[in-house]
């Protein structure tokens, strides 16, 4: 008997649509089922429908700062940390050195 593998699912959390459609692309082209929310609150209902393996996080648009939405993601979605890439603007950070950890465990399709 065969046992058909399912592809990874990936979350995208970000406001802005353009990124949101060249990490659908990207991820696509890999192998891994895409699911996308402009907000927190849409990410969440998609953790429960989609269960997915990883997240992406683009917070720059969000209506708070960028440190305080990865840390409400991490604590409404415990399952995701250290499986989550946290996007960030190259000119300004107020993340602190645990939300920019990198994951030690990494997954493939």
């Amino acid at each position: 008997m065969k046992i058909a593998q399912s592809q990874p699912k990936v979350l995208m959390l970000g406001a802005n649509a353009l990124v949101r459609d060249n990490v659908r692309v990207l991820l696509g082209s890999m192998g891994y089922q895409y699911l996308a929310a402009p907000t927190l609150k849409e990410a969440l209902t998609l953790v429960e429908q989609g269960r997915p393996d990883a997240a992406i996080l683009d917070p720059q648009q969000a209506d708070s700062p960028p440190a305080r939405v990865v840390a409400a993601f991490h604590k409404m979605v415990p399952h995701l940390r250290g499986r989550t890439i946290v996007l960030l603007a190259a000119v300004y950070c107020e993340c602190s050195p645990e939300t920019l950890r990198i994951p030690t465990k990494s997954f493939h399709p």
